[in-house]
């Protein structure tokens, strides 16, 4: 998700997209887990909810024609 998304922002450059990605990953995923932690005190939430939920209506918005630079 965070590669995609760099990518659309800032263009095919891996010079560019690799570095913001790598960062941009780690930050949504730590915002994940904070969240799941802090949620439902005093149980833990698995973090792979909260990255779906993140993740899937991302990769659904990336389905729509017409997001490709190229065209």
């Amino acid at each position: 998700m965070a590669a995609a998304g760099c990518s659309l922002q800032w263009g095919p450059d891996q010079r560019q997209v690799a570095p913001l990605s790598a960062l941009t990953g780690a930050i949504v995923l730590t915002l994940a887990d904070t969240l799941a932690r802090t949620v439902a005190i005093p149980a833990e939430i698995p973090v792979g909810i909260f990255t779906a939920l993140l993740g899937g209506p991302f990769f659904l918005f990336m389905l729509r024609p017409g997001l490709s630079r190229g065209g």
